[in-house]
């Protein structure tokens, strides 16, 4: 019969106080739902630090890539790859103008 009493409570007698068992509850439910929320929190913190260490390296790639670009279109890197190609400036300029009859038939 306490047993049955005992179920029936609805207050739990802590240090002399009496406090409502639905209390008891309730800080049980949010104690457990910020716990999750925590780990929900670090999981997209893991993701986002993952994710700006890629951006990071796609930008350094990015630099990379733009330099030696600039780099290989400059001037004297063009005049450099005509040279081992074998163009040379000219040493005299040849100027063509308007075509000779060479041979005519009668």
């Amino acid at each position: 019969m306490k047993r049955r009493n005992y179920l029936r409570k609805k207050t739990i007698k802590v240090k002399g106080i009496k406090i409502p068992k639905i209390f008891f509850i309730l800080v049980f439910l949010i104690f457990i739902t910020n716990i999750a929320f925590g780990i929900e929190t670090s999981s997209y913190t893991a993701e986002l630090v993952n994710l700006e260490k890629q951006e990071q390296e796609i930008i350094r790639a990015n630099r990379t890539v733009s330099s030696e670009t600039i780099q290989s279109s400059s001037l004297k890197e063009l005049y450099d790859q005509a040279s081992e190609y074998g163009f040379h400036k000219p040493l005299s300029v040849v100027y063509i103008t308007k075509e000779e009859v060479v041979a005519k038939l009668p």
